[in-house]
């Protein structure tokens, strides 16, 4: 019998929370990309559509032009989420990365806290969120840059769709690497500063919140 190394329960937990920020967050990511699919998708048109002018590309008029060219029946409401399953397979990575990143960069943030970088916990908590919006736009960027590629084909009335993988490798033959990567830094830039004040941000009306609005019977919430 060999006795479990010291501190092997402890990797084992923080690797099994990871895990699971990692799937809920996916799974918080479908859903909410598939309840407003709709609105993403009329964006999506009414941006492809900016430099036209004229009563044909209001809001109003492109949700009539969807369901006009839907085909009649239940594909009136259907229409809406047409490409969603494509926009799902990108988000489900993306803010499972960015959800497990963040609780991850926090721990190892705060153990060095404790130690020899005098940083305060807010600060923590911005650099914890740029770096895990930094690491899901580094992990999932060809996905992205494939997912924009077929929603521009689908708009301009392509009749055949390449398939998400399909696509990443018409990019690669294209350039390889530097092609799938073509703009990452300007987005990688900005996710990091967009998740730093975003997780920072929250917490922060988090405790405002249980501190004044809705106080904790327990006690106000720990440091």
């Amino acid at each position: 019998y060999r006795s479990p190394r010291p501190g092997s329960k402890v990797m084992s937990s923080e690797w099994r929370k990871t895990a699971e920020h990692f799937v809920c967050g996916g799974v918080a990511g479908m859903v909410a990309r598939t309840v407003i699919a709709p609105v993403e998708r009329i964006k999506i048109i009414y941006q492809i559509n900016s430099k036209k002018s004229g009563p044909d590309q209001g809001w109003l008029r492109i949700i009539q032009k969807v369901m006009d060219e839907s085909g009649g029946g239940y594909r009136k409401v259907t229409d809406f989420w047409k490409g969603n399953s494509v926009a799902v397979l990108r988000v489900f990575p993306y803010l499972g990365v960015q959800l497990a990143s963040n609780e991850f960069f926090r721990r190892q943030l705060k153990g060095m806290a404790q130690g020899s970088l005098p940083v305060t916990p807010e600060v923590q908590k911005f650099l914890a969120g740029g770096g895990a919006g930094l690491t899901a736009v580094l992990c999932t960027y060809p996905l992205d840059l494939a997912r924009a590629r077929m929603a521009l084909l689908m708009e301009q009335g392509a009749k055949e769709m390449p398939s998400m993988l399909g696509t990443v490798r018409e990019v690669w033959r294209e350039g390889g690497l530097r092609a799938l990567y073509s703009g990452a830094g300007v987005s990688m830039t900005g996710a990091a500063i967009y998740c730093g004040l975003k997780f920072a941000s929250y917490d922060a009306s988090k405790d405002l919140c249980q501190r004044y609005l809705l106080p904790d019977p327990d006690g106000p919430p720990s440091a």
